[in-house]
């Protein structure tokens, strides 16, 4: 996770979007991963029968946080152009 110091230098900048982006997909598919870990080793313990629904439900999980970051990433951009906006017509 090199790349979040970069991203906070980087912050007021027009090349603050590819590192946003970068880590907006790095950090769920790194927590995707593990986790795929963690059901592999511990719900075989409880029911074999529950590690195929558990990692469905991580995928979903890991789908929507995914999507959750896209949209974010929008809105920021969104909220950015807005502002940049009000304050050149003020």
């Amino acid at each position: 996770m090199a790349l979040t110091p970069v991203a906070f230098a980087l912050s007021p900048s027009v090349l603050n979007m590819p590192v946003d982006v970068a880590l907006g997909l790095a950090i769920p598919l790194h927590a995707h991963i593990g986790m795929g870990y963690v059901i592999t080793d511990y719900v075989p313990k409880v029911s074999k029968g529950l590690v195929g629904p558990a990692r469905i439900l991580l995928l979903g999980i890991t789908g929507v946080t995914v999507l959750g970051e896209a949209g974010g990433a929008k809105r920021q951009q969104n909220q950015k152009q807005y502002t940049a906006f009000m304050f050149e017509h003020n």
